[in-house]
């Protein structure tokens, strides 16, 4: 294989190793991207997971507020006190739709249709209570209220409450820990990618050194003339030495040229 053939494969070869450098960092740039989403997203699930938390939280002060107007209703039986449970059940039930943005641990668990149907059953009943307060069985609506008071829907929520939200907790802390995992490990990936494209890019510039080194040491001759082509021109080669490697140069004669001289020299005509 001659020195041309060489330098282009070699040449080649070096382009390669660049390419595959140049796509490693590009690689590791979308992993380092995509770990800096990932854990955005976790971020946003914690706060999230946070509202949702406080929204459970705050189930059972909403229902003892509701309550607690349905208490001064049957205690002082004015329409004052009856509108303010009829307002109170209009603008807010007591699950309106909190369920949705849980994760899906939250929505199939059992506490989740304990607490609907809590709620529902008191709903009912205090809606029962003021259709009998509108009507003006003061009395009925009593009733219903002790039924009410009797069943302690407020502590059964608070119990049911607090361990759905430690289930909601939890399943977020999974999510949250998986996330960072995905998160860290497409970091020490990209890091290991930048690692590999440092070393691929160092190994390229030992090459085209090398090879540059080759191009310098490389001339090329012509075959008839014997000039050396240097900078475009060719030029004597004496003249290549000069310019090239600052030599000054002197003339002589070597043995064998000064043999062939000798033996060129016309011989001197012999006296007969």
């Amino acid at each position: 294989m001659s020195t041309k053939q060489t330098f282009s494969l070699s040449k080649r070869f070096v382009f390669a190793v660049l390419g595959l450098a140049f796509m490693l960092v590009v690689l590791s740039s979308l992993l380092t991207f995509s770990a800096s989403r990932k854990l955005e997203r976790t971020l946003e699930e914690l706060t999230e997971n946070q509202r949702l938390t406080a929204e459970l939280e705050s189930l059972p002060l909403r229902l003892e507020s509701l309550l607690n107007e349905a208490r001064a209703y049957t205690r002082s039986g004015t329409p004052e006190e009856l509108a303010k449970l009829k307002d109170g059940l209009a603008a807010r039930r007591l699950w309106d739709h909190p369920a949705k943005g849980l994760p899906q641990a939250a929505l199939g668990h059992p506490l989740l249709a304990e607490i609907e149907l809590l709620s529902q059953s008191v709903d009912e009943r205090l809606d029962a209570m003021v259709v009998e307060g509108e009507a003006g069985r003061r009395a009925d609506a009593a009733a219903i209220w002790v039924q009410i008071e009797h069943d302690m829907p407020g502590q059964k929520l608070q119990a049911l409450t607090t361990r759905l939200t430690a289930v909601v907790r939890e399943d977020f802390q999974r999510q949250a820990r998986l996330g960072a995992e995905v998160a860290a490990s497409h970091q020490r990936t990209g890091l290991g990618i930048v690692g590999l494209a440092i070393i691929l890019g160092v190994v390229a510039a030992v090459l085209l050194g090398r090879r540059l080194q080759e191009l310098e040491t490389f001339i090329t001759v012509c075959a008839w003339t014997k000039r050396v082509k240097y900078e475009g021109r060719w030029v004597p080669f004496e003249e290549f030495l000069e310019k090239r490697f600052r030599l000054k140069l002197s003339h002589g004669i070597s043995e064998e040229a000064a043999r062939l001289e000798m033996e060129n020299l016309p011989k001197p005509a012999s006296d007969e």
